[in-house]
Order: structure tokens, then sequence, then C-alpha cells
């Protein structure tokens, strides 16, 4: 309790390298992995948020 809390800019900087880092890539095949498994993803369609995805 009486630590200080962590800088957002620390969070902000090493959310920056996940991209760069197979972590990234292995939690989201995990992810869909369990969507798989039970049912929740299709092969025949997909849908968008709308969000910007870059690669």
């Amino acid at each position: 309790m009486d630590v200080s809390v962590w800088d957002h800019a620390t969070f902000s900087k090493n959310r920056d390298h996940l991209p760069e880092s197979d972590i990234t890539h292995e939690f989201f095949d995990l992810v869909l992995a369990q969507a798989k498994d039970k049912r929740l993803s299709s092969d025949e369609h997909f849908s968008v948020d709308g969000t910007l995805i870059e690669e």
C-alpha cells in the first residue's frame, strides 16, 4: 500500500514493444484456438468492428 503506483508511460512504452514479440502471436493463437474449440468462430464469414489493424 505504501509503494507508489507505476508511471503510465511505462505501460505505454512496453505496449509499443508487444507486436515485436512472439508472446503476442502466441496469445492470439491461444485465444483463437479456444474460440474454435467452442465453435465461436467461423471460416464462412467475418465481421470487423472498425478498429484499424496495421500490418
